[in-house]
């Protein structure tokens, strides 16, 4: 993040949201963010960085004459660099915690109050909310008032719920970090230089980069099971977005590798030990010494596993029987 010019640090939140020709999600996410049931004493703000070209701004704007305090704008033309736009963001932010959520989030009105709660016991955390995805979600068959005042009905429509229950997140819990709902300090954000731009247009990838970065620091990781949050469905995820998400791994394993850093998989690292194993294999067998070099073909398989852990990350493995394949980035569902 090569912005660094943050306003000053006061005591609040700021709500991140990065949107990109989707208006149509962006408004119910508005409402329910106009409507935080908050203490008096606690400021908060909603920066929205657009970068599409439909009426996300007419929108915004809405809001803005409504609650001017609350609600700020900023266009960016012709980018999908989400890692920019995000970053954009917080330059622009006020407060000391910063809280990024995608454009297509519903939240309750006491969400942005429990994120705040939760930093101020331990201020080294990186928090992430409970997504539950809406199968069939819409606006004007639900409509505003149920946003705002019976929220907890959302819970009656059809959804389903956040893979990560499924996980063991509690082990590198890293590679769990979301920003489709995800609080962190600013100090701490900017510490290890916010998100990286060079992931550029690709799908994911950047958020998993901070956040490990940001491990690495000794920040902790905190799922927040309560209170839920529900993303309004629209499955529209393009294959080639998926597949970039591919790419976008191979990147994070170059970036943060400082030896392994020629191979973009631990399928590349496993054959490179195989080749080697095989080679020692041929060589004791043209010489006719094979007991002679069995201890060191021993000692190369036993010694790569805890040098390849350390060293390299197998984020791209499909191996079952890998020994790194307990580690790799586990995929995503479709969210922007």
């Amino acid at each position: 993040m090569k912005n660094k010019k943050t306003k000053n640090n006061k005591d609040g939140i700021s709500v991140i949201i990065p949107t990109f020709n989707r208006a149509s999600f962006l408004y119910p996410t508005l409402v329910c963010l106009s409507n935080q049931k908050i203490d008096a004493n606690i400021n908060y703000e909603v920066i929205v960085v657009d970068s599409g070209n439909d009426e996300s701004k007419l929108i915004v704007k809405h809001f803005i004459e409504q609650k001017p305090k609350i609600f700020t704008y900023k266009k960016i033309k012709y980018c999908s660099n989400r890692a920019l736009l995000r970053n954009t963001g917080v330059s622009l932010t006020n407060y000391n915690l910063i809280l990024f959520l995608d454009n297509d989030m519903l939240v309750p009105p006491e969400y942005l109050q429990v994120h705040y709660n939760v930093h101020k016991e331990n201020k080294n955390l990186l928090v992430c909310g409970r997504r539950r995805t809406l199968v069939n979600f819409k606006l004007n068959e639900i409509g505003e008032d149920i946003l705002m005042h019976n929220f907890s009905l959302l819970e009656k429509l059809p959804w389903y719920d956040d893979e990560r229950l499924e996980q063991n997140i509690g082990f590198e819990s890293w590679r769990y970090v979301y920003t489709h709902s995800m609080s962190v300090s600013k100090d701490l954000f900017l510490k290890v230089g916010g998100f990286t731009n060079k992931f550029g247009n690709v799908w994911g990838g950047e958020d998993i980069e901070a956040s490990y970065k940001m491990f690495q620091k000794g920040a902790e990781f905190k799922f927040l099971t309560e209170p839920v949050i529900y993303h309004q469905g629209h499955f529209s995820q393009s294959t080639s977005e998926q597949h970039s998400a591919i790419s976008s791994s191979r990147l994070f394993v170059r970036t943060l590798n400082s030896t392994y850093f020629i191979f973009d998989s631990s399928d590349k690292i496993y054959f490179f030990f195989c080749r080697i194993i095989v080679h020692f294999f041929d060589l004791a067998a043209e010489r006719r010494t094979t007991f002679l070099y069995l201890p060191y073909i021993y000692c190369i398989s036993i010694s790569s596993t805890p040098l390849l852990y350390k060293r390299a990350f197998p984020a791209m493995t499909t191996r079952s029987f890998c020994p790194f394949s307990q580690y790799k980035i586990p995929l995503r569902s479709d969210s922007c």
